[in-house]
């Protein structure tokens, strides 16, 4: 699986992980979630160093950081996204656990965070 794919499901399994499941489903989804979170760390890891590299700190009128950031210029800003780009088209090696629809039967759950998890919850 794509990286990218990993990143934007990340939410919506925290989300999933914070309802009460049938203890099997809970475990896989636990489990999973433990199996992903060195992808995600080294993708932040990079994802930050960049942001570090090609951008300043936003400073408020009196000179103190916003904590906000903000690319030293387009060219920063177009490498970065290249760049970031190029890093989620990476594959993932990761297990995928089976999940079904059907473990889900008591759980209500918005679509919005479905959609980002076709690829682990199957029909």
């Amino acid at each position: 699986m794509k990286l990218k794919e990993l990143i934007e499901g990340v939410q919506s399994l925290k989300i999933i992980s914070e309802e009460k499941l049938p203890i099997a489903v809970s475990f896989k989804v636990s489990l999973f979630i433990s199996k992903i979170n060195p992808a995600i760390d080294a993708y932040n890891k990079e994802r930050n160093g960049l942001i570090k590299e090609l951008s300043t700190p936003e400073k408020d009128n009196k000179g103190k950081e916003t904590g906000n950031v903000k690319f030293k210029g387009e060219k920063e800003l177009k490498e970065f996204n290249e760049k970031i780009d190029k890093l989620l088209e990476e594959d993932v090696k990761v297990e995928i656990p089976e999940i079904k629809i059907d473990d889900f039967k008591d759980v209500s759950i918005e679509p919005k965070y479905l959609v980002n998890l076709t690829w682990l919850i199957k029909a």
